[in-house]
């Protein structure tokens, strides 16, 4: 029998994490590219739709220095949605038309997503289930199709995975520090999307107080952590809330929306005919306000009409609630979803590319979730995601961008699927003898 070839000496770990986070930059490299190409090639001439107008036009108010009021009611003060996502477009508004800066600035933030998708994967699963996360993020439609609009959902992306990496990096080792930054950035993800406040009782408290789920035994600590987490998203919260008070005649913590949205969601047209499960402008439209009110009374009058609707409407609601579910993920009339949401801004071709990876990765997240269960993972911080859609789905109205949450979980568990199927397939092809021994 011949010299036997030693094994080659394993990678230093150095080495593995420099090519590691190589190869995730050239992923959020080739992620920027393909995004400014959609932008440029399928955005260049679009008008603004739906939410856009108010999120462009607000932002280029915010560059003029007139604050947040409404663009076209010059001295009229504005709430319509929390401030985070003008704020963070205000900077390229200047000028006369800054659409396309606007939209550049998104894909750029998209790109970022990415990134931060692929180190959450890392942290929950390993190196190598990041660097696939990242790639499906870069190609999964239902990221890629907001990277283009002028709107909350690309930033809500990047916050959300920011709080989820804190939450873990709480996890490995709790502190104060680590908790007053999930606090923090739990207040700053809800200045862009304000049903994120959900994260506090789905994903904040039931971390620090359940010993299960917490990594401290005392349970004086856990308190502590989760008031100061508390403290902290309040304080952070608090300038915006305290603004609006000073210019509404109504409180108005994150937005004005919320009434509008409500009624919208419980009307008419929404419990019944094609539009059912969905929301419906026209209800608004035809709703008589009273002259000279603020947007801060407007909303009480539409969530008082909403919540009264609801109420002489029970016997109906369930069966709306679980259309608005089969509506937002999917399952029920996805081509009239793919057509309404044109309205805005996504092209239904790219509608149903999302469409189609969404039943395509559904599966491969459930493996990959009972493969993280299996390997005894903290899966508390993901699974809250899906648990928030259901809700926020169920209380307003069915729409894929609610959707948004679960979709960096749907990511990170089919990763972890991915990347256990690399491991067997790998180890399986290690213990096969060589077909020439084979036949020895």
């Amino acid at each position: 029998m011949g010299n036997r070839t030693p094994d080659a000496a394993p990678m230093p770990d150095r080495i593995r994490r420099d090519r590691t986070r190589w190869i995730l930059l050239a992923i959020i490299g080739l992620a920027l590219v393909f995004r400014v190409a959609y932008v440029l090639g399928a955005k260049p001439h679009d008008l603004l739709a739906g939410d856009e107008l108010y999120y462009s036009t607000q932002a280029q108010v915010l560059a003029d220095g007139r604050g947040f009021e409404q663009p076209f009611r010059s001295g009229s003060p504005a709430a319509d949605h929390p401030p985070l996502t003008a704020l963070v477009l205000a900077p390229v508004s200047w000028g006369h038309d800054p659409i396309m800066r606007q939209r550049l600035l998104m894909a750029v933030l998209g790109a970022a997503v990415v990134g931060a998708v692929g180190l959450l994967a890392m942290r929950v699963v390993g190196r190598r289930a990041g660097l696939i996360a990242a790639g499906l993020t870069a190609l999964y439609a239902n990221f890629w199709i907001n990277d283009a609009l002028i709107m909350s959902e690309t930033i809500s992306a990047l916050c959300i995975t920011a709080l989820l990496l804190s939450v873990y990096w709480y996890l490995d080792r709790p502190g104060p520090g680590r908790a007053a930054l999930i606090g923090l950035l739990t207040a700053v993800t809800a200045l862009a999307r304000a049903e994120m406040l959900l994260i506090v009782p789905l994903v904040v408290a039931p971390t620090m107080l359940l010993p299960r789920f917490g990594a401290t035994r005392a349970i004086g600590a856990r308190w502590g952590h989760l008031g100061l987490a508390i403290v902290v998203t309040l304080a952070a919260l608090a300038p915006w809330t305290i603004f609006n008070a000073s210019r509404f005649e109504r409180p108005v913590l994150l937005s004005t929306n919320d009434g509008l949205a409500l009624y919208g969601a419980n009307c008419p047209d929404s419990y019944y005919g094609p539009n059912v499960a969905f929301w419906s402008i026209n209800c608004a439209l035809d709703f008589p306000l009273p002259e000279g009110s603020d947007q801060s009374e407007n909303s009480a009058i539409f969530r008082r009409a909403g919540v009264d609707y609801l109420r002489d409407h029970l016997s109906r609601l369930p069966t709306v609630i679980v259309l608005r579910e089969l509506r937002g993920w999917s399952l029920w009339r996805p081509g009239q979803m793919a057509f309404y949401n044109t309205g805005e801004g996504r092209e239904q071709w790219a509608s149903w590319i999302g469409v189609v990876q969404l039943w395509l990765l559904a599966p491969l997240a459930v493996a990959g979730g009972v493969v993280l269960h299996r390997r005894r993972v903290r899966l508390l911080p993901l699974l809250a995601m899906p648990v928030l859609v259901v809700i926020v789905t169920a209380v307003f109205y069915g729409i894929p961008r609610f959707r948004l949450p679960a979709e960096i979980t749907i990511v990170v568990f089919v990763a972890a699927a991915l990347d256990q199927a690399w491991t067997w397939w790998t180890n399986r092809a290690r213990s096969s003898p060589p077909t020439a021994l084979a036949a020895e």
